[in-house]
């Protein structure tokens, strides 16, 4: 990254948020969709974010939007251990500035929340009470908007296009090509159908290890900018799998026994899954290597080392996928 532009850019930020010109910002790492600092500003801490997707896209900001309204009822509740997000100049919380790549970007700020990563196989008391936290934020985002349709498939790409443009670039062969290519389609086919329930709620929509600090006995939730109407089987199965410590390799039944047993702990329910209950999955991962197979072609903001994991990302997730959907039946009857 340009140095002169990320400074202005931190800069613009600042200033948007109101935190001084006098902070200081560390870069953070990492496999995050998006590009993160930790600013310490006037004896306090904080987390910016600078989305790498175009504000440009009515659809995606309007989506996040949404999320953003929805995490704000969430924290006034007081009923989720999570991140403080705090509101710009402009009283919203998300912010329009010129980013770190010289052109316009969505940035927002919440408070500094100290905590571990949590570990890619949590123990099984932490899967269960990670169960028990979707549970609650599943109850209350029930409260807060349902319909009866919707999508899983949020993105504005052509997957199939994407892929073979990826292989074009010398990053598979032709035969993983078309391999894929079956991979996608099932996956994509999966979403469709999956989407035709007419049961949706405002859910979380990345339930994951990733996304929650440990500290002490409390799980922290971040990343609540992918919330949005989802069917809420699907949230739960998909989490379970995750929180199993599914890496494309190895998932723990009792992990994600445990998982359920702590979402059904606190009332809600969820009977009889079947592979159909996984379409919320095979949609996020097409979504999620769409995205990284863009960032390495250089068509999403992306620095060489960047682009570098990008690369690694999107192959590990093509991987993922074509061992997961053959196990759909599997892991359904492990969670009945």
């Amino acid at each position: 990254m340009d140095a002169s532009l990320a400074n202005g850019f931190l800069a613009r930020a600042f200033a948007a948020f109101d935190i001084g010109a006098a902070a200081s910002a560390k870069a953070l790492g990492g496999a995050s969709a998006n590009l993160t600092w930790r600013i310490d500003a006037r004896g306090e801490t904080f987390f910016l974010k600078e989305f790498r997707y175009t504000p440009t896209d009515d659809r995606w900001v309007d989506s996040l939007r949404a999320a953003v309204e929805f995490e704000a009822a969430i924290w006034r509740s007081g009923a989720i251990d999570m991140p403080e997000p705090v509101a710009g100049k402009s009283g919203e919380f998300l912010e329009t500035v010129t980013g770190s790549h010289g052109v316009d970007a969505i940035v927002r700020l919440h408070r500094w929340t100290p905590g571990q990563s949590s570990p890619p196989q949590v123990a099984v008391t932490t899967a269960r009470a990670a169960g028990a936290q979707l549970g609650a934020v599943q109850s209350i985002g029930a409260q807060h908007r349902s319909a009866r349709s919707g999508s899983l498939l949020w993105w504005n790409w052509e997957p199939r296009e994407t892929l073979a443009r990826f292989g074009a670039g010398g990053f598979l062969t032709a035969v993983e090509v078309a391999q894929y290519a079956s991979v996608i389609d099932e996956a994509i086919a999966l979403a469709e159908v999956g989407q035709q329930t007419d049961c949706w709620t405002f859910c979380h929509g990345d339930h994951k290890p990733d996304n929650v600090l440990l500290r002490d006995d409390r799980l922290i939730l971040t990343d609540w900018d992918e919330a949005a109407l989802c069917p809420p089987r699907y949230e739960v199965t998909e989490a379970a799998l995750l929180w199993s410590g599914w890496d494309g390799r190895i998932a723990s039944r009792e992990r994600m026994v445990a998982f359920l047993e702590g979402y059904r702990s606190g009332g809600a329910a969820i009977d009889r899954p079947e592979p159909l209950d996984f379409a919320k999955w095979a949609a996020e991962r097409v979504g999620w290597f769409n995205y990284l197979a863009l960032r390495t072609l250089g068509l999403a903001s992306s620095s060489d080392a960047e682009m570098g994991e990008a690369l690694k990302g999107a192959i590990a997730t093509l991987r993922e996928t074509a061992a997961g959907l053959p196990q759909l039946e599997r892991w359904a009857a492990w969670m009945t």
